[in-house]
C-alpha cells in the first residue's frame, strides 16, 4: 500500500465515542470499513498527550508591607495581635516610637498608630504585631522601659481597635471628607491620612462657619484644595467651643499657621478675649 493510499485511508477515519457502563472514561473507536487491524493498532497504540499544569507559574501572594506612616483600614484586618502603649509624650511622633522599639531591639512590630481624641493625641501609641509570640515578647521589653522619663503602661487588646471604623482605603476616606461627611478626630491615627501636614484649630466660637473662618485667620495660606474640602468643622461634642481640621499644602504651611495662630484670640474687636486660638499640628 502506497503512503498515499494509506493517507487518504487515515482521513476517512471516523471517530466514535461511546462510554462503557462501569467507566467513566470515553473511549475512541475508529471505523474498520477502510483500514486494517494493524493500522488501527498503530493508530490506538499512539500515546495520549495530556497537558499537566505548569507548577512553576502557580499562584504567588504577595503580602504588602506596612510604612508606619498612617492608617490603611483596608490591612488592619491582617494583623489580629495589638499593644496599647500609655505613658508617651503628648508630643511623640510615628519616628518617635518606632527609635524607641529599634533601641530597644523589639521585633515584629508592622505598624505604629498614634492614639487620639477629636485629633489630640493622648499620650498613648497602638502597635500591630503578625504573631502573639511576637506581641508577647516585645510586651516583656516595653514593660521595662521608659520614654524620655516617662513609664510606660503596656496592656494586650483583644481584637482589633478598628473593628468600628468603615475600610474604606486611603482614597475613600479622603473622598469621604469632600463630600462633607463628617470627621470625628478619634482612635487611632485619629482616622485621617494626612501626616504632618494637617492642624486642628480649637478654642473657636461654637456657631463659626468654614467661610467665616476662612476670611478671619486662614487667607494668605495654601491650602491642600478647595475650601469646602480643605476646612472641615469637627461633629459638635456639646460645647460652646467649636474645632476645625485644616489641610495644608505641605508640612511648612501647617507649621507656619500654627506659629500664626497658637494663643491667639479670636477677632478681638468683636468678641475681646473670649475665644483664645489653640493651633497644633496633627501627625
Amino acid at each position: 500500500m502506497s503512503l498515499l493510499q494509506r493517507g487518504s485511508m487515515l482521513r476517512n477515519l471516523k471517530p466514535i465515542v461511546s462510554r462503557s457502563a462501569g467507566s467513566s472514561t470515553a473511549s475512541r473507536v475508529f471505523s474498520t470499513s477502510l483500514c486494517s487491524e494493524a493500522d488501527i493498532d498503530g493508530v490506538a497504540q499512539q500515546p495520549q498527550h495530556v497537558r499537566q499544569p505548569d507548577q512553576s507559574r502557580a499562584p504567588v501572594t504577595k503580602r504588602r508591607t506596612w510604612n508606619g506612616s498612617g492608617l490603611d483600614p483596608s490591612d488592619t484586618g491582617r494583623s489580629r495581635f495589638f499593644l496599647r502603649v500609655t505613658g508617651l509624650p503628648k508630643t511623640a511622633i510615628h519616628s518617635d516610637v518606632w527609635r524607641m522599639l529599634k533601641a530597644s531591639q523589639v521585633e515584629g512590630c508592622q505598624n505604629v498608630y498614634l492614639d487620639y481624641f477629636r485629633l489630640v493625641p493622648l499620650g498613648a501609641a497602638w502597635l500591630s504585631f503578625a504573631t502573639e509570640k511576637e506581641q508577647n515578647a516585645a510586651r516583656t521589653v516595653l514593660r521595662r522601659l521608659a520614654m524620655s522619663t516617662f513609664p510606660l503602661t503596656v496592656e494586650t487588646i483583644e481584637g482589633t481597635p478598628f473593628k468600628t471604623m468603615r475600610r474604606r482605603g486611603a482614597e475613600g476616606r479622603e473622598a469621604a471628607l469632600e463630600r462633607g461627611i463628617p470627621l470625628i478626630g478619634n482612635g487611632p491615627d485619629a482616622g485621617i491620612r494626612e501626616r504632618g501636614t494637617g492642624v486642628v484649630l480649637f478654642g473657636l466660637p461654637g456657631k463659626l462657619f468654614t467661610d467665616s473662618l476662612h476670611r478671619a485667620c486662614i487667607q494668605g495660606f495654601e491650602l491642600k484644595g478647595q475650601i469646602k474640602d480643605s476646612i472641615i468643622k469637627l461633629e459638635s461634642a456639646r460645647t460652646l467651643t467649636s474645632r476645625f481640621y485644616i489641610r495644608l499644602d505641605s508640612e511648612a504651611e501647617a507649621h507656619r499657621l500654627v506659629r500664626s495662630l497658637h494663643m491667639n484670640t479670636f477677632q478681638p474687636t468683636e468678641y475681646g478675649d473670649r475665644y483664645v486660638i489653640r493651633a497644633r499640628v496633627v501627625y
